[in-house]
């Protein structure tokens, strides 16, 4: 979850002020979007009616460009400043590569003191458990290389028919091969 950072005296600035209550909260609807959708301060065109609930959402977005909160660019609108007072895309995306990295290695770290207690609790050493792993991937790889053989047995082969013999001539009751 991604938090919006605003001066507390944001409700008294001068430009919040001479654009309006309603332009001030389509303002603030902003930030948490351009926040929640990391796009560093941009604002689509087609996300301004989902912002505000005025009638003339884009006039309120004229005003906030008039008191230089926002710049018209292509498509939409950029919030003036936003980088020096909420992360940019790179920041968020580099601090939750660091937070997926510690919860890794934490895990990693975890399962190795849960093996050392494993192992003490059950006075076994690291080799056997380490001999006891490797055959239990050869049992598995071998399992695996039989199922990739075989086929589905919940499946119906096309090409087997009970009724035909390896030489497939069809057996009957009366024929030979079926009264032997």
């Amino acid at each position: 979850m991604a938090w919006v950072r605003l001066d507390d005296t944001f409700p008294e600035h001068p430009k919040v002020l001479a654009a309006g209550g309603d332009a001030a909260w389509l303002h603030i609807c902003a930030i948490a979007y351009c926040n929640r959708n990391l796009t560093d301060g941009f604002v689509p065109t087609s996300a301004l009616k989902r912002l505000s609930d005025a009638r003339t959402p884009t006039r309120l977005a004229g005003a906030l460009v008039d008191v230089n909160l926002w710049e018209k660019c292509d498509g939409g609108w950029q919030i003036h400043d936003y980088h020096l007072y909420q992360p940019t895309r790179a920041e968020v995306l580099a601090e939750q590569q660091v937070r997926h990295d510690a919860k890794v290695k934490a895990g990693q770290l975890g399962g190795l003191a849960s093996g050392i207690a494993r192992r003490k609790h059950n006075g076994t050493s690291v080799e056997a458990d380490v001999k006891q792993n490797e055959a239990a991937h050869r049992s598995r790889s071998e399992a695996e290389g039989v199922a990739k053989r075989s086929p589905d047995p919940t499946r119906p082969s096309s090409s087997f028919n009970p009724l035909l013999d390896p030489s497939g001539l069809f057996l009957t009751a009366g024929s030979e091969e079926h009264q032997r």
